[in-house]
């Protein structure tokens, strides 16, 4: 989890993302390794910083609402954590379709395609 609020700063999102990274790098120094990050996403839903490893359909249906908003904060916060980050080599997002006519790209999902998100990771990539 990164905040329990209902719509944190990307600042405080970034400080608890490098809380997260800072174990995993420093053995990566220790050992003089790259690290590399599996699997990191985040659903576009009010839950989605509070609960980043809760399943979509596993969400009653009050819970079902769409905030593109925070998921692009939080992206926007791990990208910058991962700038300032050392011996980070590559991560994964979860989840990405490559097939943009895929049934699980609700408006709540992880998924980035078409979303607020997706830019922030285009202009990730472009730095």
């Amino acid at each position: 989890p990164l905040s329990q609020k209902k719509s944190p700063d990307v600042t405080r999102l970034k400080e608890r993302i490098e809380s997260h990274l800072k174990p995993w790098t420093r053995i990566a120094a220790k050992v003089d390794k790259p690290l590399e990050i599996l699997e990191v996403g985040y659903k576009s839903t009010p839950s989605g910083v509070a609960k980043p490893y809760g399943w979509p359909q596993d969400l009653t249906e009050k819970q079902r609402k769409v905030d593109e908003k925070l998921q692009a904060k939080a992206y926007r916060a791990l990208f910058s954590a991962l700038r300032d980050a050392d011996r980070i080599s590559s991560i994964y997002i979860w989840k990405y379709f490559t097939d943009p006519e895929d049934d699980e790209r609700s408006g709540f999902s992880f998924s980035l395609r078409g979303k607020r998100a997706e830019h922030v990771i285009q202009k990730a990539y472009k730095r």
